[in-house]
């Protein structure tokens, strides 16, 4: 995270370590072959999700786009800080 984003973790209870861990816990139960129904029965997939494991699989997808949101917000941010610092000093 530090080279890619500049962020540096300071605990495992970090905000962005939290959204990954959770939504690798909850995706590797879909991910095993025939845990689910999904797995079993794929036409399942095409109805509205309520089934529990479709509700889960749409967790884990709000968490997957968090897990790349986040650090790019970060990053985003603190560019425009920069930017804000550099126009005042005068540059």
């Amino acid at each position: 995270m530090a080279t890619m984003y500049g962020y540096d973790v300071e605990s495992l209870q970090d905000p962005f370590i939290e959204v990954a861990e959770r939504g690798q816990r909850l995706g590797n139960g879909l991910l095993v072959p025939g845990a689910t129904l999904l797995n079993v029965i794929p036409i399942l997939c095409h109805i509205p999700p309520i089934v529990s494991t479709q509700k889960l699989a749409a967790q884990v997808r709000e968490l997957t786009e968090a897990m790349q949101k986040l650090p790019m917000d970060f990053a985003k941010r603190a560019l425009v800080s920069i930017s804000e610092i550099y126009v005042a000093i005068g540059h």
